[in-house]
Parts: C-alpha cells; structure tokens; sequence
C-alpha cells in the first residue's frame, strides 16, 4: 500500500496499490474490518491520496502539476486539474468554490 486516507466518519477508508504498472484503489470497510472493494485505476510513479471534506472525492496528486480527481462512491476518474508548476511532496489542502487569487 502507498497511501491511506481515511473518510470523514472514520467508517471508510481508501488506499493505494501500486506494483510496476499495476495500480488500484482499495476501498475498506473499516467497521467489517475488510476490503469493500478493490479497481484498477491509471496511477503514476509517485502518488498521494486525500479524501475531500465531505468524502464524496479522492484526490490522487503528486507526481507532475496535476491532480486527478475521483469519485468516491464509483472511484471512476472524474477530471484532471492541471497547475503552472509541480506539486509539493507534503499535504494537499483544497478549498471548495474557491478561487485562487
């Protein structure tokens, strides 16, 4: 496993798997203490996953200028957001409905 972040609740929890070019989502029951689920994804070399505020997102960020963003409940790609620079190697933070200056 690369990344854990847990959901707002603390009932789910979300990871990442990555082996070569093999890469899934793992989604974890944490109240069964089992997997929910597991999905193949398109992952990149380095990655780090948060979960949005109201966990209803992942973000899968840190390689290159870009954040791909996921659905929680079908973990299907949901958009790329690109930036003028690469990202940082510590923590995320996103803002909803706002704007950058």
């Amino acid at each position: 496993m690369r990344s854990f972040a847990l959901a707002p609740g603390g009932k789910r929890g979300y990871a990442l798997y990555s082996e070569a070019r093999h890469h899934e989502f793992w989604e974890f029951d944490l109240e069964s203490r089992s997997v929910a689920r597991r999905q193949r994804f398109e992952g990149r070399p380095r990655m780090g996953l948060p979960t949005s505020a109201d966990g209803q997102k992942l973000y899968v960020y840190v390689a290159g200028n870009t954040i791909d963003i996921y659905d929680a409940r079908t973990l299907e790609k949901l958009r790329t957001v690109e930036f003028d620079e690469d990202m940082p190697l510590g923590n995320v933070v996103v803002v909803p409905g706002g704007v950058a200056p």
